[in-house]
């Protein structure tokens, strides 16, 4: 993974985090967001099941004053560059569309 992006996710507005080869480690102070940095991962990468078992709620996970949360992942697999996006309101996961 190299890069995660993160809109509107419970007290995340906005953040955008480069991840280096090897081993990455994400650290903070208590309510800075380190746990909605890695359920946002889970939820691009396995959507709403992974939401069932954890027993999260589409509608806790956006941002207040917020309609739309959105995830995205840039994944780089043996050279080739992958992108995976979940966007979600607060009742539904929104299907992304091919272009």
């Amino acid at each position: 993974m190299e890069l995660i992006e993160v809109e509107n996710v419970r007290s995340v507005r906005k953040a955008s985090i480069r991840l280096s080869s090897g081993v990455n480690f994400i650290y903070g102070l208590n309510g800075a967001g380190k746990t909605t940095i890695l359920d946002s991962i889970a939820i691009a990468l396995y959507g709403t099941d992974w939401l069932k078992r954890r027993r999260i709620r589409l509608s806790d996970l956006v941002t207040m004053g917020a309609s739309v949360g959105v995830v995205r992942l840039l994944i780089n697999i043996n050279g080739r560059r992958y992108t995976v996006q979940r966007a979600f309101t607060r009742e539904k996961v929104i299907e992304p569309r091919p272009t």
